[in-house]
């Protein structure tokens, strides 16, 4: 079990906690919070609806030209993240979605996307079995990992391989056996298109039991005639899956480079509620590590982060123009993370990659463009830089708004979560 924290929990701890979680908040949410304490805000975070957000302009069924349809679910996704009341949902989707990756590449169809980043919505915070068997039987993943061409007597291993390698127990925990044996179990499933010429076309899962190989496997060092669900569920609760994806999540949360003391703490915690992402996180969120110094501006921001909380701390209003979320679709590419387009099915690796001179450019002119609207001057530093510095405020403070905010949008610090 993580250290529990103990120290104070004042706006600083508070708007740490929110961009972390939230990717960023106005200074009323940053007070709001320290109001309702450290345990009460963390529970508030977890306790999340799955309501969307009302007036989201963007629709995959509205598409008219094939391919279109995807383009709109991202920006209705870009739209949630900036807009919707849960904006923590919305990071653990992103975190899920860098997990069990999906891309458009591949995978092209808007309703069948949406379907996507609903499940890892609604599976968020159960169990971990619930969600990888939820994201595998998914058409998405189907269609991506080419599981849909698994069949009896030609089976295709990209799944089963992904699967283990980077979805549950990570390399050095099964064989080259294991794959093609899991494989052999998920043959069969595949997809079925449903709603053609519709602005509903998709794929939905169907089970071919005549293309499913029926005979004993073995598998993660257990025999037995093991259906898809049934590797899915020993990859997922296998031992060496509690230690790698805590150790993701506390990458997410805490630090590109987690302590081997608290990834075995993490990974004990999940062992012993066998894998329930609720009691995981909500563990780290109220963890020493979380609120230490080590953690704090230890993360370079992904472009989402950076893109995404600046605009919620400005507390910036949904945007009558369309164009408008189209071109921050564009930045986000240009930054490295537009949304469903991880460069390939190991995601985004994040930390050192997302700076270069090219990226950190166009940090700054999407700075330069945003800090316009700032007008507030108060508590500047500490929403932005997630801590007072009486250094840099005393620097700036004769500045306007706009100014302080550009300079504190464009520093070293800010590009640090």
């Amino acid at each position: 079990m993580l250290k529990p924290y103990q120290g104070a929990f004042s706006k600083e701890e508070a708007a740490h906690l929110l961009r972390r979680t939230c990717w960023g908040a106005p200074l009323k949410e940053v007070e709001e919070a320290v109001k309702n304490g450290l345990n009460g805000t963390v529970d508030d975070l977890l306790n999340f609806s799955l309501k969307p957000a009302p007036h989201n302009p963007f629709d995959y069924r509205d598409a008219i030209k094939p391919g279109r349809g995807f383009q709109l679910t991202q920006l209705n996704w870009l739209f949630e993240m900036l807009h919707g009341s849960e904006p923590f949902r919305e990071n653990l989707a992103l975190m899920w979605h860098n997990h069990f990756v999906v891309a458009t590449d591949k995978v092209k169809s808007g309703a069948v996307l949406t379907d996507y980043l609903n499940t890892l919505r609604k599976h968020a915070l159960g169990s971990f079995t619930d969600l990888a068997l939820a994201v595998s039987k998914h058409p998405s993943m189907l269609r991506y990992l080419d599981n849909d061409q698994n069949v009896k007597g030609r089976p295709n291993e990209n799944f089963s391989r992904e699967l283990l390698e980077l979805f549950t127990v990570g390399i050095g925990n099964y064989t080259e056996k294991d794959i093609q044996e899991g494989a052999r179990a998920l043959t069969g499933w595949t997809i079925k298109k449903v709603g053609k010429g519709t602005g509903e076309e998709g794929a939905e899962f169907v089970y071919a039991k005549n293309k499913h190989d029926a005979g004993v496997k073995t598998y993660l060092g257990k025999t037995g005639n093991f259906s898809g669900e049934e590797v899915v569920q020993m990859a997922a609760e296998h031992p060496a899956a509690a230690t790698f994806v805590s150790r993701k999540i506390l990458r997410h949360f805490v630090s590109d480079v987690p302590s081997e003391a608290d990834v075995k703490a993490l990974a004990d915690t999940w062992t012993r509620t066998n894998g329930n992402l609720r009691t995981v996180i909500r563990e780290v969120l109220l963890s020493e590590a979380f609120f230490s110094e080590h953690a704090r501006n230890s993360r370079i921001k992904s472009p989402v982060e950076y893109i995404v909380g600046t605009l919620r701390t400005a507390q910036m209003k949904p945007n009558e123009n369309d164009k408008f979320y189209e071109q921050l679709g564009k930045t986000l590419a240009r930054l490295g993370q537009l949304p469903l387009t991880p460069p390939d099915v190991s995601g985004w690796a994040g930390g050192r990659d997302w700076i270069s001179d090219a990226t950190l450019l166009t940090r700054m002119r999407f700075a330069a463009q945003i800090s316009k609207t700032i007008k507030n001057k108060k508590d500047l530093t500490l929403l932005l830089l997630g801590r007072n510095n009486p250094g840099i405020e005393n620097l700036i403070r004769d500045l306007p708004a706009d100014r302080q905010a550009y300079l504190l949008m464009v520093s070293p610090e800010y590009q640090l979560a």
